[in-house]
């Protein structure tokens, strides 16, 4: 699956929305991605300067960016056996039924900062 868009604030978070101890990371901007057991959240590319495409797949070596940069690698709590991309104001963006408690993630990027390609590979 996977979406285009200016995202609102610059920001992602990936998690299973039925969690009910999820921690949204704090968010400094310094790295560009930051994680907690349960949600992991992603810079992108700022939202005036146009739209960022979002992949959401178990398939990462045919889908990773070009020049992929590994920013993320482990994994996150999944208690409802779902995942979800959410943005500040839409949720359920993007979705996805796995098969495990807790759900193994690679989030890859075109670039380090302000990535306006991100791919978030779901290890099954």
């Amino acid at each position: 699956m996977e979406k285009a868009l200016q995202v609102p604030h610059s920001i992602i978070f990936v998690y299973d929305p039925d969690h009910d101890g999820l921690e949204i990371p704090d968010w400094s901007g310094k790295a560009p991605a930051q994680a907690s057991k349960s949600c992991v959240s992603i810079g992108t590319l700022c939202e005036m300067d146009g739209s960022t495409r979002i992949v959401l797949s178990p398939k990462a070596s045919e889908l990773a960016p070009s020049g992929a940069l590994t920013i993320f690698d482990g994994e996150i709590e999944t208690p409802a056996r779902q995942l979800w991309v959410n943005t500040s104001k839409e949720l359920g963006l993007l979705t996805s039924k796995v098969p495990q408690l807790k759900t193994q993630i690679e989030v890859l990027v075109n670039r380090s900062t302000e990535p306006d390609e991100i791919l978030i590979h779901v290890k099954m």
